[in-house]
């Protein structure tokens, strides 16, 4: 209520700022005519008392300033004539002020390009349930190799063999040939484990998820193509025009009739694969699903509740000699790697868009 009443206060000073330099003004003459009459009564004369009276309250501006201040709006007034005295500096100087304008709006459209982007990349949590749980693994042959992949086999035995996690993900790349309503167009898309979305906590908002049963593997040479397709909410948009009758019909992604299960939600993105505009169940034959020293899988892992980062390392280096031993012509020189997924992403750009953002904030 306090800061109503006050709030209410300066309004009305604000108002009335003139009507207010009056009252103060003559508040002020009958305080120092109050007081020549009380010198005048002691003796003085009339012309005498006023002189005494004026010098005693001394400056009559400085008690002007001072009941301004008291109002609450005196430094607006000294800040429109700081603006009307800039203003005028301005207009005699046109070529500077074009200089100073242009300059400033570079500044703020950069500062606030660069800052959408720190803040994307930098500071916004990933759009997933406990993001700090997700890890990616993967594995290498030289130290500091940047390429983290694995094997379909490798893969399933971790799966298998870890107690960490509390699921193994994985997904792959993949482009299509989308024959929709307009004639062929290519279409970046992705390939995933059935429970590559339930890892990630993401639901879709229509539809369902993958489920057992929906993946193609096999271990013939003969290429397989996926069954069933996810849709991105772009592409629903953008081809289906959202149409919520989309889930159950078919689509044909290269010379395979793929059924739509389910539109993901508008605000997913998983950085690491980039625009995928759809999501298929995995399907890979032949060496891609048998062999083991081919790499191409990217895996990722949600934590089990309790269990640490440097816990699931040391239980997956487990593994990994294991496997090393079992398979050695496969697997010896093979080292595993593992960091979170918000590192992953963004660990080698971090560095340079903080010293961009420090730079373009100069």
């Amino acid at each position: 209520m306090k800061l109503l009443a006050r709030l209410r206060s300066f309004a009305s000073a604000l108002v009335h700022r003139s009507h207010l330099g009056g009252e103060i003004d003559e508040e002020l003459r009958a305080h120092i005519q109050d007081r020549a009459s009380d010198l005048e009564r002691s003796g003085l004369s009339h012309v005498e008392s006023e002189r005494r009276a004026r010098l005693e309250f001394g400056g009559y501006q400085k008690f002007k300033e001072e009941c301004r201040e008291a109002g609450g709006v005196n430094w607006l007034e000294h800040l429109l004539q700081d603006l009307r005295f800039a203003l005028r500096m301005l207009r005699k100087a046109p070529g500077f002020t074009a200089v100073a304008v242009l300059t400033l709006a570079l500044g703020i459209g950069a500062n606030t390009a660069i800052f959408s982007v720190v803040d994307a990349v930098l500071l916004r949590p990933l759009p997933y349930s406990h993001p700090s749980r997700l890890i990616t693994l993967g594995e290498v042959r030289t130290a500091g190799d940047t390429y983290w992949v694995a094997s379909y086999p490798d893969y399933l035995d971790w799966q298998k063999q870890s107690t960490a996690f509390q699921s193994i993900a994985g997904y792959g790349g993949d482009a299509f040939i989308f024959h929709g309503a307009a004639g062929p167009e290519m279409l970046i898309g992705a390939q995933a484990s059935v429970n590559f979305f339930s890892t990630l906590s993401v639901k879709p908002i229509l539809g369902r998820d993958f489920a057992a049963g929906d993946d193609n593997v096999v271990s013939m040479e003969a290429p397989v193509g996926p069954k069933v397709a996810l849709l991105t909410y772009n592409f629903w948009q953008r081809q289906y025009g959202g149409d919520p009758r989309v889930v159950g019909r078919t689509m044909q992604l290269d010379a395979s009739s793929v059924t739509i299960i389910g539109v993901l939600p508008r605000e997913f993105e998983f950085a690491p694969r980039g625009a995928a505009q759809v999501w298929t169940a995995l399907h890979v034959s032949g060496d891609a699903a048998t062999r083991r020293s081919l790499r191409w899988f990217r895996v990722i892992g949600r934590l089990a509740p309790g269990v640490s980062l440097a816990q699931a390392r040391v239980e997956m280096a487990t593994i990994t000699s294991r496997l090393a031993a079992a398979y050695p012509k496969q697997n010896a020189a093979v080292q595993m790697v593992m960091i979170p997924l918000r590192e992953r992403i963004v660990g080698q750009v971090q560095a340079l868009l903080w010293i961009l953002f420090a730079a373009v904030g100069f």
